[in-house]
């Protein structure tokens, strides 16, 4: 009887699913950083040494109150609830807005009121400086699925 040679051969390394693996990682990675670097950055005031002295704030160079202006359900702007003209809303807005460089127009509407009426008066507030209008909205109860 012969015995049958055993034929002693060296263990391969299949490299083709280690290489499948790691571009799946990379890939995953590269998602990752181009989905982290579109994310806006927060400004937080961080806090100061309490024994340095604080610096003093001068009260001319605060920011003054918003202008909130609130469109009624019968599609009328009210101002501090009063009901005032169209032209002088948009009056009141580009003087505030041309006096103070850091004042805010709200703009912000009762659920019945018209949405025609109060996307018009938005527009109309862009016109005068579109990055200092401001939609205000009232956040919907936790869980509340939108079309309801």
């Amino acid at each position: 009887m012969r015995r049958a040679k055993l034929q002693r051969r060296s263990p391969e390394v299949n490299l083709v699913p280690m290489i499948d693996v790691l571009m799946t990682i990379l890939i995953f990675f590269v998602i990752l950083t181009m989905v982290m670097g579109n994310q806006k950055k927060i400004d937080v005031a961080l806090p100061q040494d309490l024994s340095s002295p604080a610096p003093s704030v001068d009260p001319t160079k605060l920011p003054p109150d918003p202008l909130v202006v609130i469109v009624n359900p019968e599609g009328q702007l009210t101002v501090k609830g009063q009901v005032v003209a169209d032209d002088a809303i948009f009056a009141a807005a580009q003087q505030q807005l041309a006096k103070h460089p850091e004042a805010v127009v709200i703009l912000t509407g009762d659920q019945a009121a018209p949405y025609a009426k109060i996307l018009g008066t938005m527009q109309q507030l862009q016109l005068l400086d579109e990055k200092r209008i401001v939609l205000a909205l009232e956040k919907g109860p936790e869980g509340a699925e939108a079309g309801n």
